[in-house]
């Protein structure tokens, strides 16, 4: 499983984990070496961005700059990993967001977790590099088929931005905290025989959740959830506690354990239109303007190419030519709404945007 969200007494699972550390006075609380041009004061946050990671940075303190793909943690090696960032930034105070070096993340990257999960315990934005000259994503982070990504703590508020998530593998489903997703995909994560969080009201070996496992406050928004694979809610599952919102999201072409239910979605969800759900069957709310509903008995197919390099530096899911998900957007484009695609192209290609993190290019 991918990723989650937790209750008050569970933390957030999700696919990213990070370190700690004291940003007043400079000092990692675990005595990791941090070299002065990874850390980034903002004097002037709410106008702060920075193009590489092509985030909105605003209400950010503090920047911290990842320059390895490594996996590691390592008080003499000069550089700061993904992990280690995460670690200083759940020692702050202050929200903080991770943004990566233009020298090591100019090209296509993936930092495979071999240390485990990535924890998220305190406010947090990862923004996902960019292509500095056509705004394209370049940064995957997969669990190597071993770990979730990340597991985000009850009191944390934390919003990932264009990043792909993949081959995460877990054998609970623990899940809280306050997550935004946008303009990512979330794909080919699965969980495994084992017994539920203590949140969950299924039975012991009955996993749920293989992209995403919320007992917390989950937003989606121009993301695709597909190829994930868990015994119920295979795409999302939203635990009885929990409340998701989600806009122009694809959650389709997910799929279940051997005896499982409901391959896409379970639970109550709040739905803000122009979703589609490949079958909403086990699931409550996707019932507004826009929404693309599947069922058990009438799946609808989301028609995604495979995981390819299309054009791009970075692998993306393009949508096929009879997608129903093209011109199938929120017409009334939001101030807050990705002006790009996962890939940096325009994000209105057609008439309407297209739901889902990939705009299919109209000539």
């Amino acid at each position: 499983m991918p990723l989650a969200t937790a209750e008050a007494v569970s933390p957030l699972t999700l696919i990213i984990r990070l370190k700690f550390m004291d940003f007043l006075s400079g000092v990692p609380t675990d005595h990791l070496q941090l070299s002065s041009s990874t850390l980034t004061p903002l004097l002037n946050a709410d106008n702060a961005s920075e193009p590489i990671g092509g985030g909105n940075l605003s209400g950010v303190s503090k920047m911290i700059t990842v320059n390895s793909t490594a996996d590691a943690v390592d008080n003499s090696d000069g550089v700061t990993t993904l992990r280690e960032a995460i670690n200083f930034a759940n020692a702050d105070t202050t929200e903080d967001a991770i943004i990566f070096d233009s020298s090591v993340f100019a090209t296509p990257q993936t930092i495979s977790l071999s240390l485990g999960e990535l924890n998220i315990t305190h406010n947090l934005s990862i923004i996902a590099p960019r292509d500095s000259s056509t705004g394209e994503d370049l940064l995957t982070i997969s669990g190597n088929n071993a770990s979730r990504v990340f597991e985000i703590g009850t009191a944390a508020t934390v919003t990932l931005s264009g990043l792909i998530i993949a081959n995460a593998k877990v054998s609970d489903s623990n899940g809280g905290g306050t997550l935004t997703i946008s303009n990512s995909t979330v794909n080919e994560n699965s969980t495994t025989d084992s017994t539920n969080g203590s949140s969950s009201n299924l039975p012991e070996l009955i996993l749920s959740g293989g992209g995403i496992f919320n007992s917390g406050i989950l937003t989606l928004l121009f993301t695709t959830i597909t190829g994930n694979q868990a015994a119920d809610g295979g795409g999302v599952f939203n635990d009885d506690v929990a409340s998701t919102t989600v806009r122009d999201t694809i959650i389709a072409s997910n799929l279940n354990s051997t005896g499982g239910n409901n391959p896409e979605v379970f639970g109550d969800f709040t739905s803000l239109g122009y979703n589609l759900i490949g079958d909403a069957t086990g699931s409550t709310g996707f019932n507004s303007t826009g929404d693309i509903v599947g069922t058990s008995d009438n799946p609808i197919d989301p028609r995604l190419d495979a995981l390819l390099f299309n054009s791009t530096p970075t692998a993306t899911l393009a949508l096929l030519p009879d997608s129903p998900a093209i011109d199938a957007g929120d017409p009334s484009v939001l101030a807050t709404d990705p002006t790009t695609d996962q890939r940096g192209q325009p994000r209105v290609s057609g008439m309407l945007p297209d739901i889902g993190a990939f705009e299919f290019s109209q000539a």
